[in-house]
């Protein structure tokens, strides 16, 4: 099953500009650690990221299960 959740999305450091990369799941859950020193917070205000990410997936889930009856 798809899960849009697991896409990677890349980071840089505000700082240095190094890249890094996170998981949609990890979005206001996750703080990276750049060699640099500094500290990245993944903020997710209002939670905007993780109802997307739901509501992307129950619309996929409802694609498959529709499709599915099709091949009945």
């Amino acid at each position: 099953m798809f899960d849009l959740g697991k896409h990677k999305i890349e980071i840089k450091c505000p700082s240095c500009n190094r890249g890094h990369s996170a998981t949609l799941n990890e979005v206001g859950k996750k703080t990276i650690k750049c060699g640099c020193g500094a500290n990245i917070q993944l903020q997710d205000s209002n939670n905007s990221v993780r109802n997307g990410v739901s509501d992307i997936n129950k619309g996929f889930k409802k694609l498959e299960d529709t499709l599915k009856k099709f091949g009945k």
